[in-house]
């Protein structure tokens, strides 16, 4: 960008050469006011090009700190992007640049590019560096790509939209109702071919290491509603209400005991406030009170879950997945044997690529009083809870 005294000295110098140009004759004659009228008027279409030129420069300079920034997200280089945003930030403080939102969408947009992967670091520079505006750029980057299904990135987005500006957004309203009650919990979960919950038993604590890790007793199975157990009972019973939690520590990428936000969130039964376990080789799920397991038994034991959403005509519903972190790979909890008559069906897990889906999929359904109402709208109405004044203006 040119200095005032940079631009006083180039106006001053085509003012001078064209002075120069004028004869004697010219300064002489009448027409003196028309030779000063039409260097004014070159004066000010040259006043014109210079300030377009360093609004070219002003802006070549942002795209440059834009395209840095790009660059360092996809590479996960917090440390860098984190730099090169807060110098674009300063430049267009200097320059009156009003491109800071624009930019702010390209560089979501870029970055996010439609891969998952890009998801994490990108959502872990918005979160270090406070830049609640770029939550909706997020989202609608997440639409754009139909990411919102077979995934679970929108779930995560929903836990830390709900943790740094809470309920009462506008746009946690716009989040799939599933998305809404997963995150603001505690939910049921119900499937969509048996029909039955998932529901905890007494947890009885291991006191061996047989028992707690080589040969754990199940603790959570599906249950079927039926004469003795009435769906109405169901839904109020805490052994059938669980809660979604991130890993203990929130940090995406440096996580507690080999977990991360990138593998899945914890599963806590509310009645026995303890995390849903999955023993891979036995297809066991029993409860325990943490997540540190006997170094022997930790690649068979996992921890964290996948909530998915997939898309309904009769509405939306979820697959959970359970992933074997350090593959990584996921396989779906469905409820199995349903071809049975009896009320107890164990949970199973089975592979992504299977063509048998109902057992698979389950609905969400929200842990509410009896005096209230669902409303069921996903276009962006907010619940009930949601009332409170919104903690970011996007």
């Amino acid at each position: 960008m040119l200095s005032k005294s940079a631009r006083a000295f180039t106006l001053l110098v085509l003012g001078v050469a064209f002075f120069t140009n004028l004869d004697a004759a010219s300064i002489a004659s009448d027409d003196l006011p028309m030779e000063v009228m039409e260097l004014k008027s070159q004066l000010q279409e040259l006043k014109a090009t210079v300030s377009q030129l360093e609004n070219k420069m002003t802006s070549n300079i942002a795209d440059q700190f834009a395209d840095k920034t790009i660059d360092s997200i996809r590479t996960n280089n917090q440390k860098d992007a984190t730099k090169f945003w807060m110098e674009l930030l300063n430049h267009a403080k200097q320059t009156s640049d009003n491109r800071t939102d624009e930019l702010l969408s390209t560089i979501v947009m870029k970055a996010y590019s439609g891969k998952r992967t890009n998801f994490y670091p990108l959502l872990e520079f918005i979160i270090k560096n406070n830049i609640t505006l770029a939550y909706p750029k997020l989202y609608d980057a997440l639409n754009y790509y139909d990411h919102i299904f077979d995934g679970q990135e929108v779930f995560v987005l929903a836990q830390y939209l709900r943790q740094v500006c809470g309920e009462s957004t506008q746009l946690y309203g716009k989040l799939p109702l599933p998305v809404r009650r997963v995150i603001g919990g505690p939910v049921l979960f119900k499937n969509q071919d048996n029909r039955g919950y998932i529901i905890g038993t007494e947890h009885t604590p291991c006191k061996t290491r047989e028992e707690c890790y080589a040969n754990p007793k199940t603790e959570a199975y599906v249950f079927r509603t039926s004469n003795s157990l009435r769906e109405t009972d169901v839904l109020k019973n805490p052994r059938a209400q669980w809660r979604f939690t991130p890993p203990i520590t929130m940090d995406m990428w440096a996580g507690f005991n080999g977990t991360r936000m990138a593998w899945g969130f914890h599963l806590k039964n509310v009645a026995e406030n303890k995390f849903l376990i999955t023993k891979l080789r036995m297809t066991t799920f029993f409860l325990r009170n943490d997540t540190n397991f006997d170094s022997y038994y930790v690649g068979d034991l996992q921890c964290q879950y996948q909530p998915m959403l997939v898309r309904g005509e009769e509405g939306d519903s979820i697959r959970l997945a359970v992933v074997e972190k350090y593959v990584p790979k996921r396989e779906f909890i469905y409820g199995g044997n349903w071809g049975k008559k009896a009320d107890k069906v164990q949970l199973g897990r089975r592979g992504q690529f299977r063509e048998e889906m109902g057992g698979m999929l389950w609905e969400v359904k929200s842990v509410m009083k009896e005096d209230e109402e669902d409303d069921g709208d996903i276009n962006g109405k907010v619940d009930s809870e949601m009332s409170s004044e919104p903690k970011c203006q996007f």
